[in-house]
């Protein structure tokens, strides 16, 4: 998780809102992909709602010309026809279902790939003001209420709409004017669902907010529960969390109220409807001529299968209000620009070509003749909601192959100017030049195989210390797994190449003089990094990230207060393996202690927006 994400209650402002109208434009963009099985699916509808017309009109015909003149080999005929009928109904049932689902599936995967993908694109900002928690929930509960609509909902709601139509249509060949009664009570229905919906897709937006300020306050805190233990704040944070669990059952109460106002409604008018039927039929006499005996008991069942969808429909409804607020709370992700640093693409082959060309020592033609590795132009940054200017039209240049130290008070910019040059934040204004070129024009994989940036609080995934070091570096591509992909392909799983992962590791770590910052090497890679890597050191998760971004010799090396949580001796060696890189590598160093920066080669000083540059 990005210790970026601020983890307070506050939402996005100004989220980009979503209209029922683009939501089903939306959808209708996925659903678009899946036509050939829609299409099918539709058919197998239509066909249903055919076959279930057939049973009142097979009891008609019992009714006036079998029972009525005791016509013993005709009724055996019709019944016949009749579970002839349903097992046809039954089998196209259960090939629509399979259908449904299969398409379903493939369109909810390619829904939360783009989610997840859009989500790796999206500005620093985005997850600085939003809680983790939150988009947690976005991806995996709100796509799963998406997921049970399209599945379960979808072509039910489809189907009782046909089933309902062809109803209608048969209601009034029988007897228009009850018919008219009975559509009077649906309209009355509809104006009300009309009216309703609105509130109900409101309310379930907001349970649904309110459940992701939920998770996000447990990410928050089972992920720091030693911080918790540490400052015995226990019991404060019980009674937080009780806090969170009354607003989400009240939000949860009052939105299951309003999912479920539909299907009484429905339910209410279908029995209103069959009840002033009878009434009517009652009062009028119709019926009493044996002739209209079969007709009347055929239209109070086609009436009864005219409302039985209308009251599946009130369920449907119901899920339908829930999966759009769901679809917008994921539209709102999907709507978010994502970061504009890098403008141009290139292929993976040309991205591993020049990966090629970097490892055996050569250099692009820019590379060779560019004088400044690093270059800010009029530089201004400011963090959003936050009145004051971290940089305020900043200028310097980083000679190539040099080592350049920034330094300056806490809070002055020293990081941010490091995120600036790393890509990870944009500048409000001016120009940033790598290798002579503009952040802009470089791709993204040509631009982080170039930069490698040690961070002052490493982030360690669950599995070896080995897979931890390898992870993202393409030049180990032949041991990638399921669980950690390299270069941003699909890991195949593959215990024999795992099984030399560790020795080709030593190897290549004794070849960039590091194993001495290691004792007990192969030990120290086979360990299993657990929940959180709460069974690493600060120190030993520092070594680890050091050995992950040399092993994938950057041209240029930024080092944030890396080597603070290490110890003395520890520090030294490191130091010695960084030397070596003198003349080689520009080194970008960030730090407070004047041992660190000793031997550089520039010292900028940081402070009040501005900058200093002298020669050390």
């Amino acid at each position: 998780m990005n210790d970026n994400i601020n983890l307070t209650k506050n939402p996005v402002k100004n989220p980009v809102k979503s209209s029922p109208i683009s939501n089903f434009a939306f959808a209708w963009s996925y659903l678009k992909e899946e036509k050939k099985s829609l299409v099918l699916a539709l058919v197998f509808v239509l066909t249903n709602a055919l076959l279930q017309l057939l049973t009142p009109i097979a009891i008609e015909f019992l009714i006036n010309n079998a029972i009525k003149k005791i016509n013993y080999t005709l009724l055996t005929q019709v019944i016949l026809g009749m579970c002839l009928i349903f097992l046809i109904q039954a089998g196209i049932f259960r090939t629509q279902v399979k259908t449904v689902g299969y398409a379903a599936q493939r369109i909810m995967m390619k829904i939360r790939s783009d989610l997840f993908g859009h989500i790796q694109k999206l500005k620093l900002d985005y997850f600085n003001n939003n809680q983790s928690g939150d988009l947690i929930s976005r991806i995996n509960s709100d796509t799963t209420l998406l997921d049970n609509f399209l599945g379960q909902y979808l072509f039910s709601f489809t189907s009782s709409f046909f089933v309902f139509l062809a109803f209608g249509i048969y209601m009034l060949y029988l007897n228009w004017s009850l018919s008219l009664l009975a559509f009077g009570v649906v309209g009355i229905v509809v104006l009300i669902s009309y009216f309703i919906n609105p509130i109900v897709t409101k309310i379930n937006k907001k349970g649904l907010a309110i459940n992701g300020e939920l998770k996000a306050f447990l990410a928050n805190n089972l992920n720091n529960y030693q911080v918790i233990q540490a400052y015995n704040i226990q019991d404060n944070l019980v009674q937080e969390f009780d806090d969170f669990n009354v607003k989400a059952k009240q939000a949860n109460f009052v939105s299951r109220i309003f999912v479920n106002f539909f299907n009484p409604i429905y339910n209410l008018a279908g029995n209103v409807a069959l009840v002033l039927i009878l009434f009517i039929v009652f009062w009028f006499k119709i019926g009493e001529n044996p002739l209209y005996l079969g007709t009347l008991i055929a239209f109070l069942i086609a009436s009864d299968r005219f409302f039985s969808p209308l009251r599946e429909l009130g369920t449907v409804f119901g899920s339908l209000s829930e999966s759009m607020s769901a679809l917008g709370r994921i539209r709102e992700i999907l709507n978010e620009p994502t970061s504009d640093i890098f403008e141009k693409e290139i292929s993976q082959e040309k991205s591993l070509q020049i990966e090629g060309v970097r490892r055996t020592g050569g250099v692009k033609k820019d590379e060779s003749n560019s004088s400044n590795a690093i270059e800010f132009s009029s530089i201004t940054f400011q963090y959003p909601n936050n009145p004051k200017k971290v940089l305020n039209n900043i200028s310097f240049q980083v000679p190539i192959n040099s080592k350049f130290a920034i330094i300056g008070p806490t809070g002055e910019g020293k990081s941010t100017i490091a995120k600036l040059i790393s890509g990870l934040l944009s500048p409000n204004s001016g120009t940033i030049k790598i290798m002579d070129k503009e952040l802009k024009n470089w791709s993204q994989s040509e631009f982080y195989s170039t930069i490698g940036f040690i961070l002052q609080d490493p982030f360690l995934f669950t599995g070896t210390v080995a897979q931890n070091i390898v992870y993202g570096n393409p030049h180990y591509e032949e041991f990638a797994t399921s669980e950690f992909p390299l270069s941003g392909g699909e890991g195949v799983q593959n215990e024999k190449n795992q099984n030399t992962l560790i020795p080709t590791l030593i190897q290549d770590i004794r070849t960039h003089n590091l194993d001495s910052i290691i004792p007990n090497l192969e030990d120290f890679l086979s360990i299993q990094v657990n929940n959180n890597s709460q069974n690493i050191s600060q120190g030993q998760k520092q070594i680890i990230n050091f050995v992950r971004v040399l092993l994938r010799e950057p041209k240029i090396l930024i080092l944030d207060e890396a080597t603070a949580n290490l110890d003395t001796i520890t520090e030294q060696y490191l130091q010695q393996a960084l030397d070596k890189l003198t003349n080689k590598v520009t080194q970008i160093i960030i730090a407070h202690r004047q041992n660190t920066i000793k031997d550089a080669d520039y010292i900028m000083e940081v402070g009040g927006g501005s900058v200093n540059v002298r020669k050390n």
